[in-house]
């Protein structure tokens, strides 16, 4: 875009008076720029408002003198120094462009009492300065002045010209009067007489028309009669009004006629084939538009009346697929309460199922009880399948029996018995080993079908079973050691099995921590080293410029390299030729774009869809406030930008901007009012 610049009217420029002659006689090289430049003299005007206060020279220690030397021939007047090597002094003193000879000539230039008296002055100017209404302000007074000036001279030169033909109308007619009077003078005596003589003949006159008036209506009084009047005067009167009508309308008539006479002469005169035939051509036209109109008026009827019966057919459709949908809707109905009625009935047969499955488990575990006490008493069940197992089992039972039927060593058979009672992992686990032979029971108690009959063989062996517990209680024996050490030996088990688990769960936890605290830190490693290596090419792409083309340097380090979790990160910022200071004492816009240069930094590592930045420029003077804006919108750009929303109150930060978007007060409405501009229609300039 193209940077704002300034229009002054020409004939409105303020200019010096002339050139001031002290300038031309400053000594040595100098000179007025006015003076060595060519131009058209219709421009004079601009260029002695731009150039009428610059002056020329040929070096730099020259353009110093003249601008900064206390003692120099224009003392007081305020003037712009140009060197031919570039260096440009404005008239506030400030120096650019040029070159200078070191450091020791930059130190060497001004002493501390031109310093201290200068900032003196500085401050009584500025005071008196802020005293002062702004330019804008003189200018727009001015501004105002001379438009009434202008406005009022306008005015006079006016007045002027008016007031000076009233005088003369005033002296002419003064003239005429002066003549007029010389001439009546004489005739005064003679109106006098003449007007006594009127009124003598007048009343003779009027002696005279009432003595004809008589006579005529004695003549005409049977007229009159006839006619219906008065007298034969209002007949006359009458008959001179009709025509005086009569000559009015020939006048009107006659000028009429002469009117149309001319108009047609005149369009006899024109010549009108021409315009006939463009009139023509203009109603050819007009008719072949008329037929492409009427032709597509045709098109459009006959593609509306397709579009109507299209559009009638889709109803139709639409009709019936309403009623296909209503039909499929019901159908639906009837189907899901046909499925609810199924799944009711499903539910009940399905609990049904699980209280008939739930009582065949407790059977199941009754029947396993059985045959576990059974086997912990050193019962034999007959069963119609066994396990190798179980063989073992049975054969070591029966060796044992024959042991205590030979009566050698009783107390240790049974010791031995005790111990080879058990039987193996799982020997119940299937049906296969619940299934009980009962063959060899009595056919009374194998064909017992009635519940009752059961009940009482059920009672009496019950009744035979505590008889003999009775009887072996009375013998003294520990009928529950064998029970006590199942019991003692499953707990053991069960808790190795336990303990086991839990070693492999601690095994398992310490395995996935490790792993997890391994990715943690190279992911911060990576994401650290990153960050690392991006934040001191950001910074330095946020702080260089023409004075410091490298920019400053910025760096990351970690209080713990080796546990980098256990401390923090350090970040340091070196501003362009300033030493290493803490982060605490740079200044705010130091801060702010050592801030930006981080953010920026790990936002290129894991980059989010857009930024949201709240007035970060509050604290940058302008030149960083452009570094920063264009730095964000070359990220903002291209196929991988990112969309950056920041809220501004500088220029120079958002007219890089692609859109604007502005909240202001809309007093009519007593609401905010929010205004948007679009800015992509501008492209930029380099």
């Amino acid at each position: 875009r193209v940077p704002a610049m300034e229009f002054i009217p020409l004939k409105d420029i303020k200019t010096m008076s002339e050139n001031n002659e002290r300038l031309r006689e400053l000594g040595g090289t100098a000179k007025l720029v006015i003076d060595v430049v060519s131009y058209d003299n219709a421009y004079h005007r601009a260029m002695l408002h731009s150039l009428g206060d610059c002056v020329v020279c040929d070096t730099h220690a020259e353009a110093k003198r003249l601008a900064y030397d206390k003692n120099k021939k224009n003392a007081g007047a305020l003037l712009k120094v140009v060197s031919l090597d570039g260096t440009s002094i404005d008239k506030a003193g400030k120096l650019t462009g040029g070159s200078s000879q070191g450091l020791a000539d930059k130190a060497n230039r001004f002493t501390r009492a031109d310093i201290d008296t200068w900032r003196k002055e500085k401050e009584k100017l500025e005071t008196e300065m802020l005293k002062l209404k702004s330019v804008q302000q003189i200018i727009n007074e001015e501004s105002s002045v001379h438009s009434q000036k202008q406005r009022h001279e306008r005015d006079m030169a006016n007045l002027k010209e008016d007031y000076k033909d009233v005088e003369a109308k005033v002296k002419r007619f003064q003239d005429e009067m002066t003549s007029i009077g010389d001439a009546l003078d004489p005739l005064i005596p003679e109106r006098v007489a003449t007007e006594k003589s009127i009124k003598v003949f007048e009343a003779k006159v009027v002696e005279l028309d009432a003595k004809i008036h008589d006579i005529h209506d004695e003549i005409y009084a049977e007229f009159s009669k006839c006619v219906g009047v008065k007298n034969i005067r209002e007949h006359e009167e009458e008959r001179e009004t009709r025509r005086k009508k009569q000559a009015e309308a020939k006048a009107e008539f006659a000028s009429q006629r002469a009117r149309l006479v001319e108009l047609l002469d005149y369009e006899k005169s024109r010549d009108n084939d021409a315009a006939i035939k463009r009139h023509e051509k203009d109603i050819q036209k007009c008719e072949k538009e008329i037929e492409a109109l009427e032709t597509e008026l045709e098109k459009t009827n006959q593609s509306t009346t397709e579009k109507k019966t299209q559009l009638k057919e889709l109803d139709g459709e639409l009709k019936r697929a309403k009623d296909d949908a209503r039909n499929v809707e019901r159908e639906l109905q009837s189907l899901k309460e046909l499925n609810a009625e199924a799944n009711d009935e499903r539910e009940r047969f399905s609990r049904l199922i699980n209280a008939k499955n739930n009582h065949l488990d407790a059977l199941r575990g009754s029947r396993l009880d059985v045959l576990k006490n059974a086997s912990m008493e050193l019962l034999d069940i007959p069963r119609v399948a066994q396990l190798a197992a179980g063989s073992g089992a049975k054969t070591k039972k029966s060796s044992s029996r024959k042991r205590k039927s030979s009566g050698d060593d009783e107390e240790e058979n049974e010791e031995e018995d005790a111990m080879d009672v058990d039987a193996p992992k799982g020997e119940y686990d299937t049906d296969e080993n619940y299934a009980v032979d009962y063959s060899n029971l009595k056919p009374e108690l194998r064909l017992a079908s009635d519940q009752a009959q059961r009940d009482r063989l059920d009672a009496e062996m019950r009744d035979e079973c505590n008889e003999r517990a009775a009887t072996l209680e009375k013998l003294e024996p520990n009928m529950k050691a064998l029970e006590q050490y199942d019991q003692i030996l499953e707990k053991e088990k069960r808790q190795a099995t336990e303990i086991e688990n839990a070693r492999e769960k601690l095994n398992a936890c310490q395995i996935s921590f490790q792993e997890i605290g391994e990715t943690r830190s190279a992911r911060f490693r990576g994401a650290f080293e990153h960050v690392e290596k991006r934040i001191s090419e950001t910074y330095q792409e946020l702080t260089k410029g023409a004075a410091h083309p490298t920019g400053g340097q910025a760096f990351l380090t970690l209080e713990n390299s080796d546990e980098p979790f256990l401390g923090g990160v350090n970040f340091t910022a070196m501003p362009p030729s300033k030493r290493y200071r803490e982060m605490e004492m740079l200044s705010g816009g130091e801060k702010t774009i050592a801030a930006l240069a981080l953010l920026f930094a790990i936002h290129s590592y894991r980059a989010s869809p857009f930024f949201v930045l709240d007035e970060v420029d509050a604290a940058l003077d302008k030149s960083n406030v452009e570094k920063m804006a264009r730095f964000v919108r070359s990220k903002s750009l291209g196929k991988d930008g990112t969309q950056s929303i920041v809220i501004s109150l500088k220029d120079n930060f958002y007219d890089k901007a692609e859109s604007l978007v502005g909240v202001s007060r809309d007093q009519r409405e007593a609401c905010s009012k929010v205004l948007t501009f679009d800015l992509t229609q501008f492209a930029e300039t380099a």
